[in-house]
């Protein structure tokens, strides 16, 4: 990192968690997290239509993170629960703000 810091490497660097997976499983997942049991259909970019042309498969690869010798990144899954976990104590911790609850 002090690398990056001290302006002797230069670089896009993507920050993502370890793994990949696509729109449709990563969906699937919040909702199982999240308690949702809710029916997700896959579909493909051409059947969705989107506007601007889109690559067959494309992930943001860690490479150049890795090259600066940096520790991998925990897996996307762990990094979902984690958000969700802090989103879930936040919304917990406002709700009783606004209740005057301990």
């Amino acid at each position: 990192m002090g690398l990056l810091l001290e302006g002797k490497r230069f670089g896009l660097y993507h920050l993502t968690d370890a793994g990949s997976t696509t729109w449709f499983h990563f969906a699937e997942t919040i909702l199982q997290e999240v308690g949702i049991a809710a029916k997700v259909e896959p579909t493909t970019t051409a059947e969705w239509g989107a506007a601007a042309p889109r690559p067959r498969y494309s992930v943001l690869d860690n490479g150049n993170w890795r090259e600066l010798g940096m520790e991998p990144l925990p897996a996307w899954e762990q990094g979902l629960r984690a958000y969700i976990s802090a989103e879930r104590e936040g919304a917990l911790a406002e709700f009783a703000a606004q209740r005057d609850l301990p």
